[in-house]
């Protein structure tokens, strides 16, 4: 991956913390391994796409583990829309 901006840092960050928020509020907490993925993305080493593959791969359907893509690309969505 490519080098990213401040910028684009700052709105992976947001991206990333809102989603986490929003998985906390729900009683569900994300795995090491994917706030490991999410810590990535946000500085720029890994995309979009490798952030949903690697939370496809890594669910595990319980109260614990939680798929945190969708509020990452929601919050995304939004702000791109601006």
């Amino acid at each position: 991956m490519s080098r990213i901006t401040a910028e684009e840092r700052e709105r992976r960050r947001r991206a990333v913390d809102n989603a986490r928020h929003s998985t906390e509020m729900e009683g569900g907490r994300s795995s090491e391994n994917m706030r490991e993925a999410q810590e990535a993305y946000v500085r720029g080493e890994i995309d979009l796409d490798d952030l949903i593959e690697q939370a496809q791969h890594s669910y595990i359907p319980t109260r614990t583990l939680f798929l945190p893509v969708a509020p990452v690309q929601a919050y995304l969505a939004c702000e791109t829309a601006d």
